[in-house]
């Protein structure tokens, strides 16, 4: 008989030894304490040369109050990092204290800090900390400072105020939701409060105060911080009363209206005792914008005193800047061009070190920590100064030495030791938004001026000595801002060009109809930079890769204005976002490019958008049978299509004739736009009236127009503000916003929507169309090159979908897409008005000279794919692929663009074969282009021949054990390790063969190579769902897992889509795993050493996760309907494979006489009642508003396809039940019992627990483990790795069923065979896996200890139906497990020896389960896996 495999779990400490000695420091004297022996100015000096009596943790007393100072750089870091918890408290000045009452981000703790400081993270994010959008709210507040420090014309200045204002309106644009004037009264008496009560809070008498609460009354200072405090509390209230009265929960414009909402609907809901109340929103915002302006605001006055201070510093900066950035605007990613920028950045902040002893923290709980005891509540100054000047860590810690943050090439190189945001749980939490203040603010500035010391003062006299306050600034002092010029003198030579004639310019040496040719041959004998004349209008062209790219990028600002041709201009009226300027053009391009990324461009959901398309078009290409036909209206519809999913929010069926009517008007313009007459009548407008195609043009414009006004008349009618369905939606939501706020010169109204929409569509339709036509004409024209194309997809894709993710492993694919777009050059050369030359000439930045610069490519006027690619056929870049143009006027849609040409060219030629049509030769076809505004393929057919991706339909079935009648090979199976039956078999049959379990007949899939292959290579063909009686009766082909088609697709996506914006994967579900694991160790910690039984614990705990993501919520473990609800599902999981209802799926006539069929039918039906009844009642509280978790999301969609006339989607109540009960099973499930496999495996394994549990020590501390240390963590990673590989909780996957007939490594298997990729065999492969029967995390670690990927690691399935939910997973067993080991030591309980704990799965349904001591179905299960914590052992 087995022991009962019982392991224990004992309970961890951390730090050495309890001592009773405190950390030394100097004696105190009665009432005064260290007082005298301190500069009270200056404590951080004082206390930097007592750390260097008594090292670097001593003890002081400020008065009767006892502190405790952490000194340098390892023994801070230890304490805030590796001792987070134990360090992670706040101890609030009294002065402060007085104030905050606890409430807010900074001063508080607990509960209310940790949600304060969650939501205000959360929701600056949401309003661009750290993101783009941030980043134009940084330039745009740059160009009003520099106005204000331009108005002083290069005289000294004061430059405090400005730089305060500036800094503060990022933080306010976030947190009130807009910017304000330099001169309002009310902004600037708030900023200039807010510097002031900084200053007082760090002086001398405020430490007093601090320290003897009874001497305020005599303190001056004292009693103005209050009155400061008061007025700036009271600005705020009526700020926020304001907001409040224009407030909309549809849109939130910055954090005080999130909190607002937030606030609303808990009230709403009854919750009366949240911390979303008045006192946290004062307190919080007062925190936000007092350190969200005064530490980047001084660490930039630093930073322009330190360049005056060093002006050779200063010439380095300016010439690294002038060299890679010229005149345009800089961006963050340019931080990384900038090496020597980013190290003066950093070593200005190390040396300003403008919050020297951080903010006071406290101990949370008793610590012994480096051989000191300190004790709960003692107040700690981690002391920052003595990190950034740490002698052991800085060459020259106290001069200004940028080269600190430089390699010996002059790289920028990041420092362990630079820590002026502190660290640990305390963290400035604006760290990101800091940093990119600081870059762009002072990059900027340092762009265009030049900085100097006031007249009279010499850079030496220049004074360095900071004026103390909580933070320090420098002192008071005034500098020179003396503006830079960027170009060169008014009076220089006008660039060369051709004689012209009086009113017709050039116009006689020019082709106008292919204007581009001849231009190319002018700058052959003129150069790069030249001059023509278009009759009166004066024309500048620039020619070849570096004049382009020097002009667009470099002096993007210069030549950043739209020069629109005549015509154009009539139509569009200064609106839109091509041919427009200014305010308006900036607004309408920002809004569109961040609304387009929300529906999609680029992202997951614009490829799901372009993968359906795809079968629509080839539905219409195979129409053709192979015979010659135009791709020109098939191609546009379905690119079109793509563009109006994100702008209208639908897609239009290919025989739509308003859609068809459409894009042929928009074509049909295009080509009349190239056409001569017309550019004719854009140098001559006078002879207009004489121009038929103008008239044309103008008829197809107005009706495109009314077309439009008719489809948004459609969307306004149906609009729901809760709900944008795409761009056009979002237009009408801010539109309606705006005028309710009473704002009505904004730049949204009618005619900036028609306009930016029709922009959209034509733009979004016809390069990209264009260059996918032109794509398959050069695939027709060169055949050997679509030969290699198709090889490599059939090679690496085979016959599933090509998805965006597989660009990377095609490089030839790739290679075409890019040698495509070179050789079509589909944009003409787009004009621009700039300042360089003299301010309005029009520029010709001729792409075409790029796309074909003889000096930049090989053969550039060939169809030449290897100009991507390197000697070992890996594709790479190249700088002159610059087909979407640069700079400011970049394509705003690159990102579709790319992803279209990509997809829709690789899925057409996986599909087809492209070929001229019969009688036509491949050297006959015509690739002379066809002139009009971009250059399309001249009139042409092609014949698309559909591929064959399988053998012939009669290959061989796979073979197998001979069956017998009615049972199969029933008996040749054991069907309590029917998995091992399997793998047995494979030996004999092969990696594919036949079973048949009673009447049904299954493939067997084994082997990495085999199951991949079919998953993943095969994945259209093995993609569907072979769903049992049993799952049919119970879930009716509802749901997420049983089911097959469009309601699987659906609900798949919208699951995928809304669990991630739930948290899966992200900070937040972080965030709710780290909180269970609080939960989950108290329960642990409740079994005091004894024996117990892990399995509810952990399954509550997981199930837990998925609730709250689900439901919105977690449950409490004793909660009885959670408590059922988690059993329930654990019983049927269980039911589903018993041997009678295996029975009952092989012969379903037997049903009728199996009780466990009633009995689950039962069980299900509680469990539905359940969901059902936890469904009702968040449907009364649902605010659509703010969707708590996926099934408000799913209730709001339903609700609104309902009001909007659609009764026949898949969002209804049993797609809805079937889903969450999908949701719940799989997200508790697999994961809980994947963990307690793992907490087995330590228990069986004390060595392998022991290599954990020093690594965890050694890296994390007693600090929370965070999802991020995984990297730091290699050996935990492949613990936990190989714990799913040898577990294997799923050994043969879900049953899979084939969609259509396929051959398959020679075998034939007919559409709708069942199949069973064996995932067992993948993760045992004996030719994958060293040791692959033994529990070895070596497999996941090279020679030097690191971790390794393993291509054979596939415990998720693969292909369609990997699991959705793989990123929560992973998270969870990486936390749960590290954590768990982290606190506890796990053992078998006591007389029972490693050797004899029991490894042996049990199989309940498709899981492989620990082996638990209960009766299932007529057969044993023994030895219930249970864990003992028995005495507390002290770690060392």
């Amino acid at each position: 008989m087995r022991k009962r495999s019982r392991a224990g779990g004992r309970l961890r400490t951390f730090g050495s030894q309890q001592t009773d000695r405190d950390p030394p420091g100097p004696r105190p004297l009665p009432l005064l304490g260290n007082l005298l022996q301190l500069d009270l100015e200056k404590p951080f000096y004082s206390f930097l040369e007592l750390s260097k009596k008594y090292g670097s943790v001593f003890t002081v007393y400020l008065g009767s109050k006892r502190v405790v100072v952490l000194a340098g750089y390892k023994t801070v870091k230890e304490a805030l990092v590796n001792h987070a918890d134990e360090f992670g408290e706040r101890d609030a000045l009294q002065i402060l204290k007085d104030k905050s009452e606890g409430h807010g981000v900074l001063w508080s703790n607990g509960e209310s800090w940790k949600e304060m400081r969650r939501f205000a993270l959360t929701n600056l994010r949401d309003f661009g900390m750290g993101k783009r959008a941030c980043e134009d709210k940084i330039l745009e507040e740059c160009d009003f400072l520099i106005d204000v420090f331009k108005k002083f014309k290069g005289e000294a200045f004061d430059t405090t105020q400005p730089m305060n204002y500036a800094v503060s309106n990022i933080i306010c644009a976030m947190v009130y939701g807009n910017r304000f004037e330099y001169d309002d009264p009310e902004f600037t008496s708030m900023v200039d409060r807010a510097n002031r009560n900084i200053q007082i809070a760090g002086s001398p008498s405020a430490q007093i105060y601090n320290l003897f609460p009874w001497f305020g009354k005599f303190l001056t200072r004292n009693k103005e911080f209050r009155n400061a405090f008061d007025a700036t509390a009271e600005q705020n209230q009526q700020l926020f009363r304001s907001l409040k009265e224009t407030l909309n929960p549809q849109m939130c414009r910055g954090f005080v209206d999130a909190f607002l909402v937030r606030k609303q609907n808990l009230e709403e809901s009854g919750n009366s005792n949240s911390h979303f109340h008045e006192k946290n929103l004062l307190m919080t915002v007062n925190n936000l914008f007092a350190a969200g302006t005064d530490t980047t605001a001084t660490t930039l006055r630093w930073a322009l005193l330190l360049m005056a201070k060093y002006p050779k510093i200063q010439d380095q900066v300016k010439e690294e800047l002038s060299r890679v950035i010229g005149s345009r605007p800089v961006q963050v990613e340019d931080r990384r061009n900038l090496p020597f920028v980013d190290a003066v950045i950093h070593e200005t902040q190390r040396l300003a070190n403008i919050v020297p002893m951080a903010l006071p923290h406290k101990t949370s709980q008793d610590v012994t920590f480096q051989g000191h005891f300190l004790k709960k509540g003692t107040t700690v100054y981690p002391l920052l100064t003595s990190v950034l000047y740490d002698e052991s860590e800085w060459e020259k810690p106290h001069s200004f030495y940028p080269a600190h943050f430089l390699d010996e090439d002059g790289k920028f190189v990041k420092r362990d030791a630079f820590m002026p945001f502190s660290a640990g749980r305390r963290v400035c939490l604006g760290e990101s938004l800091a940093r990119m203040e600081l870059f762009i603010f002072f990059t900027t500035l340092l762009q265009q001026f030049r900085f100097t010391p006031a007249p009279g003062v010499s850079e030496d006299d220049l004074d360095l000595t900071p004026r103390v306050g909580l933070t320090l600034n420098p002192s008071p002092h005034k500098l020179c801002a003396v503006p830079c010029i960027f170009s060169s003198q008014g009076y220089g030579k006008e660039p060369p060009g051709p004689r012209a004639l009086p009113l017709l310019g050039n116009l006689l040496q020019l082709d106008l109809r292919r204007l581009y040719i001849s231009l190319v041959k002018l700058s052959e004998k003129y150069g790069s930079v030249f001059t023509v004349y278009l009759g009166r209008q004066k024309v500048v062209v620039l020619a070849g890769y570096k004049t382009v790219k020097e002009a667009l990028v470099h002096y993007g600002e210069e030549f950043g204005e739209r020069d629109p041709l005549l015509i154009l201009h009539e139509v569009s009226q200064g609106h839109g976002i091509l041919w427009s300027n200014g305010d308006s053009w900036k607004e309408m391009r920002r809004f569109a490019v961040t609304n387009l990324k929300d529906f999609g461009m680029g992202k997951m959901a614009g490829e799901e958008k372009i993968t359906e398309e795809l079968h629509y078009l080839t539905e219409v290409i195979n129409k053709f049978k192979g015979e010659a036909f135009d791709s020109t209206q098939p191609i546009n519809n379905a690119v079109s299509n793509i563009i109006c999913s994100m702008v209208y929010s639908n897609r239009f069926e290919y025989d739509d004739p308003e859609f068809i009517c459409m894009i042929k008007r928009t074509n049909r313009n295009n080509l009349l736009l190239g056409s001569l007459s017309i550019q004719l009548y854009n140098l001559f407008p006078w002879i207009g009236k004489l121009i038929t195609k103008k008239e044309e043009f103008n008829k197809l414009a107005d009706a495109n127009k009314e077309q439009n006004l008719t489809w948004l008349r459609r969307l306004k009618e149906t609009l729901n503000p809760q709900m944008c369905r795409g761009f056009v939606d979002a237009f009408l939501v801010r539109k309606q916003h705006l005028e309710k706020s009473e704002i009505t010169n904004s730049h949204f109204h009618d005619e900036n929507l028609l306009v930016t929409v029709n922009n959209l569509f034509a733009a979004g339709t016809e390069t990209t169309a264009t260059t996918l036509r032109w794509g398959l004409l050069f695939m027709a024209r060169y055949p050997d090159i679509q030969d290699q194309v198709q090889e490599e997809l059939s090679r690496v894709i085979g016959s599933r979908q090509v998805k965006a993710e597989d660009r990377k492993n095609l490089p030839f694919v790739d290679a075409v897409v890019h040698e495509t777009q070179r050789m079509s050059s589909t944009s003409q050369d787009v004009t621009f008005q700039g300042h360089f030359i003299k301010k309005g000439t029009t520029v010709f930045p001729l792409l075409i000279s790029v796309l074909r610069d003889e000096s930049e490519w090989e053969r550039p006027y060939s169809f030449y794919p290897a100009h991507f690619l390197n000697k070992d056929g890996k594709f790479v870049k190249r700088d002159a692929f610059m087909p979407f143009s640069a700079g400011r006027r970049a394509c705003p849609g690159e990102s579709l663009a790319r992803m279209e040409l990509f997809l829709f060219l690789a899925t057409l030629l996986q599909h087809f074969r492209f070929s001229p049509p019969p009688g036509v030769s491949e050297e006959e076809l015509d690739v002379t282009p066809q002139v009009g505004f971009s250059l399309a393929p001249p009139a042409h057919k092609l014949c698309a021949v559909p591929r064959i991706f399988s053998s012939e339909k009669n290959g061989k079935e796979p073979p197998g054990p001979r069956p017998l009648p009615l049972l199969g090979n029933l008996l040749q199976l054991d069907f309590k390790r029917v998995y091992i039956s399997l793998a047995k078999l494979s030996k004999k049959y092969g990696s594919v063969f036949t079973v048949y379990i009673g009447p049904p007949k299954l493939v067997i899939l084994v082997g990495y190579k085999t199951v991949k292959e079919a998953l993943i290579n095969y994945g259209e063909e093995f993609g569907e769902r072979h769903i049992q009686h049993i799952m049919h009766d119970v879930y009716g082909g509802q749901g997420l897992i049983w089911t097959n088609g469009d309601s699987w697709q659906e609900m798949r996506r919208f699951a995928l889509t809304n669990l991630r914006d739930n948290g899966m994967g992200k900070k937040e579900s972080e965030e709710k795993i780290i909180n269970e694991l609080h939960h989950l160790t108290e329960v642990i910690n409740k079994t005091k050493g004894e024996a117990f039984d892990m399995t509810k614990p952990i399954h509550r705990a997981v199930s837990n996760i998925i609730c709250s993501m689900v439901y919105g919520n977690r449950f409490e473990y004793d909660d009885p309907e959670f408590m059922s609800l988690v059993d329930h599902s654990n019983k049927y999981i269980k039911l589903f494979t018993s041997p009678s209802l295996q029975m009952y799926n092989m012969f379903p006539w037997l049903g009728k006489f199996i009780s466990e069929k009633k009995e689950l039918i039962k069980l299900v039906d509680a469990n539905k009642k359940q969901h059902l009844k936890l469904i009702r009642s968040l449907e009364e509280t649902l605010n659509p508003q703010m969707c708590r978790g996926f099934i408000d999301a799913f209730l709001v969609r339903k609700n609104h396809l309902e009001k909007s006339g659609i009764t026949n989607s898949h969002f209804h109540y049993e797609n809805l039940l079937k889903s969450v009960n999908n949701m719940f099973n799989a997200g508790t499930d697999t994961t809980a019992t994947t963990l307690r496999w793992g907490l087995l495996f330590m228990a069986r394994y004390p060595e392998i627990q022991d290599q954990v549990q020093e690594e965890l020590s050694r890296v994390i501390g007693s600090r929370q483990v965070k999802a991020e240390d995984r990297k730091n963590l290699p050996f935990v990673d492949a613990v936990v790795h190989e714990t799913q590989r040898m577990s294997s909780v799923v050994p043969m996957s879900l049953p899979h069923k084939t969609s259509q007939d396929v051959t398959f490594q020679g075998h034939f298997i007919k559409k709708g065979t069942t199949v069973f990729p064996l995932l067992i065999s993948v993760l045992r492969d004996e030719s994958e896996w060293e040791r692959p029967h033994s529990f070895y995390p070596a497999h996941f670690l090279n020679k030097d200890g690191k971790f390794v990927k393993r291509d054979a690691f596939m415990p998720f399935s693969a292909g369609r139906r990997a699991c959705p939910g793989e990123s929560l997973a992973r998270m969870e067993l990486f936390l749960f497990l590290a954590t768990l080991l982290q606190h506890f030591r796990f053992s078998p309980p006591p007389g029972v020896s490693e050797e004899e704990l029991d490894v042996t799965p049990q199989l309940i349904n498709f899981v492989l389960c620990p082996v638990c001591e209960e009766e299932v179905e007529g057969f044993e299960m023994k030895n219930q896996t249970q864990f003992n914590r028995s005495e507390n052992v002290q770690h060392h």
